[in-house]
């Protein structure tokens, strides 16, 4: 009572104060802490003794003390308490979503339950409510219309379709909305000129001393229209049930409506700016507890578009995303195309809009777009447009990422190996090479892309300026340099950095939005987080462009698991603080091929085969445990119901596979393309292959003749085998360069042969990926010379070539790389399965022409991941390159072994 009654003494000497909050004052106290809440708990027993003894307490009172009690979030708080009220559904009133309340002023159409209370107030509230009028687009499906201190009888224009309108006065006879699924008649509802003689007033005297009742519409109701009215429009009608009560007609006490009317002062005085993006309160973020209706805001819905995604919201910096005018948070997962096979992305991305998600996000890898220098290739599974148009069509909205640079653990970090082939040229910076190098593929691709944005008809809602530049930052000109390229070439929505917490401020570009990359809330991420946001936007929206739900394996560590309650809870958390987030990786697929990247951190470490990421979905597409809590989470926070689940792609076991014939690499060396002969070794990306472009990936076999033994240094990378004749003598790699050649007598053939593991992706050694022989080779310090080079391309061209090969019966054991053929029975109807390789060591998986990847006894993972989709009926041909020593059968599986 101390609160309440300090309160109104201060009301006395500031009367408007109170009003801040109808004025819609965002800044002051939507969802911000309190700092004071002992004080605020105090107000909220006050207001509860305010309540008569004798009356039932309102469900609006009710639920404003139990608000104030809890020290929610003033706006968000009431409207729970309101809304989710069991006695009177006020989230039944007007289809609106009512997570985007801001007082009376009901931003963007939503209304709020306040002006229950603040009805009696209706000569106040009308400049307010005529404000917000005037602040929504005339566009827009949801408009307030404001007629306070005009009578509907005096002339005001007739209320449009599924009008509710919340009156107070005389009651010149009852208005008939459309739509009546009610059984309760309007006569049931009492109307304030009986309520006024019911307690013995004339109709005079009823005029000047009416105790005005409150009508409360449910479901398009007939209600008394009176002097003060305040209306609201939709296009579409409510969801209603003819079960629901209709009309509920509350009295409110003078007491109670001092109560109230001192509750915006006290929430505005309560209730300090944030001076960062994220708000705490005992150090834990506030929950927003409203529902989120984004029903109308998917792609096939959102005919009209003229504002698309923004930060900016009447010339000033929102805290949160708006699309289209309305308050809207990403909630983005991430899936390649070019990761999964192109059979299976309608499955993929029904699962992301089934789990709740509203967004797609997904890298662009040039190095696959543009394998040879001038040679592009947008077909098939790297249909780029095709898989943005699927998306849009299944109401997901898409955040494009193109680099030209983008991490994601893939080879070179998606930059083209034939950049590697000028010593002079500088990736990842303004140098002449590289800038002509991305102009020319940006001509290609953005053109492709432009007409899929937002404002174009199409799903794009925002794109990313390169990726993770803070961590490089070698060049100070090439992020604006990038950013001016997307521009010039037609790209209009809003621009995205993305970064490390630690690197926001280095990769920052102005009037670019600032990202960031984390993998939980932590105390220290927070406060980087803070940081970043005060340093160069706090007042713009944060959003978290790689939430990382797991992690990537590497070749020779342990398969990384992310617990899924972790993973929930993080997410709630950013769900409370308003935190626009994205799902690294909600699907990541596999590195088919030789696609995989690399680490290196004092050691190079090849990235596996599978991309499955510990993701929200498996690599095959399965449902995993934080799949169903996040969408059991998502589920409880949006209006609208999610879509079912779609059926799981069905897994089976084939017969176990046993080759029957095998042909030593030696063998093969007839069928590949003429060989390189070159007087010194040369490097992998500079052989005169390929139009001039060059060896991306593969292997590279190099030979030359020595007359004696002693030690061998070789500059390899990344591992290499060592053969005199074809009998191995030692592997190399990164760490190990140098070996001994025992004595032999005469003259023999030394072979070197050196595989590509994968180019670093991250950090300032993609600079230095050449692969193969890539410097001195020498024995006893003398310089080898006269090499013969082959390349290992194993591409589907080589195949085709090894089939008029003469192929041999598998010996019981053979030492050395050799290709081996066998046959997967698949029956009449494929199926997917994972290939288990017990026995086997170390190669490659082609079946049907499609390679499926690397496997490597070294672990982790153990199985390969064999899509159905690829498979014929019946007879299919599995070819494994195995480099060392190989095993009996190939098991099928079907789950994975990670």
């Amino acid at each position: 009572m101390k609160a309440l009654i300090a309160t109104g003494l201060v009301f006395v000497s500031r009367p408007f104060q109170c009003l801040k909050v109808f004025e819609g004052r965002k800044r002051a106290v939507h969802d911000r802490p309190f700092p004071a809440q002992t004080r605020l708990s105090e107000t909220g027993r006050a207001l509860q003794q305010v309540i008569e003894p004798a009356e039932q307490p309102t469900p609006a009172i009710s639920g404003l003390c139990s608000m104030l009690l809890h020290a929610s979030s003033p706006y968000l708080g009431l409207s729970q308490a309101l809304t989710h009220s069991p006695r009177s559904n006020y989230s039944r009133i007007l289809p609106f979503s009512f997570h985007q309340l801001n007082g009376v002023c009901a931003k963007r159409g939503s209304f709020d339950t306040w002006s229950d209370a603040g009805l009696r107030f209706a000569p106040r509230l009308g400049p307010c409510l005529r404000t917000a009028a005037r602040a929504q687009r005339p566009r827009r499906p949801l408009r307030a219309i404001a007629a306070a201190g005009t009578s509907y009888s005096a002339g005001v224009r007739p209320p449009p379709r599924h009008t509710a309108i919340l009156t107070r006065g005389a009651d010149p006879g009852p208005l008939e909305l459309p739509r009546r699924p009610s059984v309760v008649p309007p006569s049931q509802l009492e109307s304030a000129p009986s309520a006024a003689r019911a307690r013995g007033g004339g109709e005079g005297r009823q005029r000047r001393r009416l105790r005005p009742a409150l009508y409360v519409l449910r479901c398009g109701e007939v209600v008394p229209d009176l002097s003060r009215c305040i209306c609201l429009r939709t296009t579409q009608p409510p969801p209603c049930s003819a079960s629901e009560p209709v009309g509920h007609s509350l009295s409110l006490s003078m007491k109670r409506i001092a109560g109230i009317f001192f509750l915006p002062f006290i929430m505005s005085g309560f209730a300090p700016r944030a001076k960062h993006g994220v708000n705490r309160v005992a150090g834990k973020v506030l929950q927003s507890q409203s529902r989120f209706n984004w029903s109308h805001l998917v792609p096939a819905e959102l005919k009209d578009r003229y504002l698309g995604l923004q930060t900016k919201s009447k010339g000033r910096d929102n805290p949160h995303f708006t699309l289209e005018g309305h308050k809207f948070l990403i909630f983005g997962g991430s899936i390649h195309y070019f990761r999964v096979p192109r059979a299976y992305w309608r499955d993929r991305l029904l699962k992301l809009k089934a789990c709740g998600f509203n967004t797609l996000t997904t890298y662009v890898p040039w190095n696959l777009h543009e394998p040879e220098r001038g040679k592009f290739d947008f077909s098939g599974n790297l249909d780029l447009e095709a898989f943005i148009w699927m998306a849009a069509e299944l109401g997901l909205w898409v955040i494009l990422r193109p680099g030209p640079y983008i991490c994601s653990e893939i080879d070179l970090g998606g930059l083209p190996s034939w950049l590697l082939q000028d010593p002079d040229l500088k990736l990842r910076t303004t140098n002449k090479g590289f800038v002509d190098a991305v102009d020319h593929y940006f001509d290609r691709l953005i053109p492709k892309v432009v007409p899929l944005q937002y404002h174009r008809g199409g799903p794009i809602i925002a794109v990313q300026v390169e990726n993770e530049y803070g961590s490089y930052n070698k060049d100070k000109d090439y992020m604006p340099y990038v950013q001016q390229a997307l521009l010039q070439r037609g790209i209009v929505e809003l621009l995205l950095t993305s970064d490390n917490e630690r690197d926001v401020l280095k990769g920052y570009i102005e009037g670019v939005l600032a990202t960031i990359n984390m993998k939980t809330l932590s105390s220290n991420a927070f406060s980087l987080l803070n940081k970043a946001q005060f340093t160069i936007q706090s007042k713009k929206p944060i959003m978290i462009m790689e939430f990382w739900v797991g992690w990537f394996d590497t070749w020779g560590n342990q398969h990384f698991v992310r617990d899924a309650k972790e993973v929930e809870h993080t997410v709630l958390e950013f769900v409370k603080a308003g935190i626009s987030f994205n799902a690294y990786m909600f699907h990541g697929g596999t590195n088919f091929g030789f696609m995989n990247g690399a680490t290196y951190f004092g050691k190079h470490r090849g990235v596996v085969t599978s991309y499955d990421y510990d993701a929200v979905l498996t690599e095959a597409g399965d449902y995993t445990e934080k799949y169903f809590r996040l969408r059991k989470l998502f589920g409880s926070i949006l209006a609208t119901p999610l879509p079912p689940l779609p059926d799981l792609v069905p897994k089976t076991v084939y017969p176990a596979v046993r080759p029957s014939l095998y042909l030593p690499l030696w063998d093969v060396l007839e069928y590949l393309n003429e060989p390189v002969k070159s007087n010194a070794p040369v490097n992998m990306e500079n052989l005169p292959i390929n139009h001039g472009s060059g060896q991306s990936y593969g292997f590279v076999l190099y030979e030359t003749t020595i007359c004696s033994g002693g030690h061998l240094y070789v500059h390899a990378q990344d591992m290499a085998q060592v053969f005199l004749n074809e009998t191995v003598i030692g592997v190399l790699d990164d760490n190990t360069q140098d070996l001994d050649i025992p004595k032999f007598k005469g003259c023999q053939l030394l072979r070197i042969l050196v595989e590509n593991q994968g180019r670093v992706n991250y950090s300032w050694k993609i600079q230095e990926q050449q692969k193969g022989l890539t410097g001195f080779i020498g024995i006893n310090s003398i310089p080898l010379k006269g090499f013969t080079i082959y390349s290992l391309e194993m591409k589907m061209n080589f195949f085709e070539r090894l089939r008029s090969a003469t192929w041999r019966p598998v010996p019981k054991s053979y030492l050395g790389p050799a290709f081996y053929l066998g046959t997967l029975m698949a029956g009449p109807s494929p199926k997917d399965t994972f290939l288990r390789l017990q026995g086997w060591n170390y190669g490659f998986v082609f079946i049907n022409g499609h390679n499926l990847g690397r496997y490597w006894h070294i672990g982790p993972q153990e199985s390969l991941y064999l899509p159905g989709a690829w498979l014929h009926p019946e007879d299919n041909e599995i070819i494994l390159f195995e480099k060392m020593m190989s095993g009996l059968y190939i098991e099928s599986m079907d789950k994975p072994y990670l």
